[in-house]
């Protein structure tokens, strides 16, 4: 089974989709990361996956527009909705003080979901927006520069080999983010 996912791998949409596979017991599965929602639509469209994972609302955020247009747009189907609560975590590369972060980097509803608790700890920082949280991780990692810092899951500071500089910057702790599990319309 292929599972197409918002990616790259390390973004909230990578670790729900393995909740999925995990919780549902699909064996032999191929994770095949997308960079936008579009494209894990069209890789659903296409046959080159047989379920696609992508978000689609936040509680802090609302509905993720782009999302529920390009499923809206296709031949496919949502098979089921999945909502999880998200932490999110200020990653950077290892050495890097908060006071040298002049730029966050993230998908756009995972910096309006810490907008607030952003502000506080870095006032001056510039949003920018990336593909996802992986997507954000992967450039801070790539770019090494100790100006910047993404928002991510924690568990993607391992992968990308970045540290962890604060935790807990939902606004609200109890946030919750849905996916919506699509697959071809017939």
């Amino acid at each position: 089974m292929r599972v197409g996912f918002l990616g790259p791998e390390g973004s909230f949409t990578h670790e729900t989709a393995m909740q999925i596979v995990q919780e549902r017991g699909w064996a032999e599965v191929d994770f095949v990361p997308c960079e936008g929602v579009e494209d894990v639509v069209n890789a659903v469209v296409a046959g080159g996956v047989h379920v696609g994972v992508v978000p689609v609302a936040t509680s802090l955020g609302g509905v993720l527009a782009e999302a529920y247009a390009a499923i809206k747009s296709a031949q496919v189907r949502t098979l089921e909705s999945i909502e999880r609560t998200c932490s999110y975590h200020l990653l950077a590369v290892a050495g890097t003080s908060l006071e040298e972060v002049t730029a966050v980097l993230s998908h756009p509803a995972a910096l309006a979901d810490c907008r607030h608790n952003l502000s506080k700890l870095l006032p001056e920082a510039a949003l920018i927006a990336t593909a996802s949280t992986g997507a954000a991780a992967r450039r801070v990692a790539a770019d090494g520069g100790r100006w910047q810092a993404g928002v991510a899951p924690a568990s993607t500071a391992a992968l990308y080999s970045l540290a962890v500089l604060a935790s807990a910057l939902e606004d609200d702790p109890q946030n919750r983010t849905t996916w919506a599990v699509i697959g071809p319309a017939t």
